[in-house]
């Protein structure tokens, strides 16, 4: 119960959260649409389906067509890392690899989001 608590928790911050790059077409509400079938595969390290990869190519491939939209997908995902368990870090990596999607730099609540371009 405590777990989903804290999931609950991070998707609300996610939603509210205002340090995002002005030029940008997404939010961080837009970024947990994507991403919110993956929360279970997140949390417990399964093999995420068909719809959480396709949350994760969407957002990557499509949405992402800008630097100002990378670096908001970069600021939400490096906020919602720093409210979780470092073994939840290490199971969002997972999903990346298991859904064949590739990213320049790793994941981390340390991550410097002006640099991804």
């Amino acid at each position: 119960m405590a777990t989903a608590n804290k999931v609950v928790l991070i998707l609300l911050l996610a939603v509210s959260a205002t340090s995002l790059v002005a030029e940008s077409a997404l939010d961080c509400g837009q970024v947990t649409q994507e991403l919110s079938p993956c929360v279970t595969a997140a949390l417990y390290g399964s093999k995420p389906d068909a719809t959480c990869c396709d949350g994760i190519r969407n957002l990557y491939y499509k949405r992402a067509k800008q630097t100002a939209d990378r670096q908001t997908i970069c600021t939400c995902i490096k906020e919602y890392a720093g409210y979780a368990t470092p073994a939840v870090v290490t199971n969002i990596a997972g999903l990346l690899t298991a859904c064949k999607v590739s990213l320049p730099y790793k994941i981390t609540p340390q991550l410097d989001c002006s640099t991804v371009h």
